[in-house]
């Protein structure tokens, strides 16, 4: 990513920059995503036909999952630490 960043023109180090930084972030909302998914289908198979409304709980991992990748932008150390930040 560093070899990337420091191929770019000189007026156009900040939007790569900013690039590199949404595609890392957006790398971990798709993988929070996928776990989210994956663990609906499971509680899912659990219920009855009529009780699957495991989509509530989906929301609810996705909800917190973003919520702690979110904070690892705030700066919070035990969250992990963001490499352009």
């Amino acid at each position: 990513m560093d070899a990337a960043l420091a191929a770019a023109p000189h007026g156009k180090k900040r939007a790569g920059e900013d690039y590199v930084f949404l595609l890392l972030f957006e790398q971990r909302q798709g993988a929070i995503c996928f776990a989210a998914a994956a663990a609906g289908a499971v509680y899912g198979l659990t219920l009855g036909i009529v009780k699957r409304e495991a989509l509530h709980f989906v929301f609810g991992v996705i909800a917190v999952l973003m919520t702690l990748v979110n904070a690892n932008q705030a700066g919070l150390p035990f969250f992990g630490n963001h490499p352009k930040i």
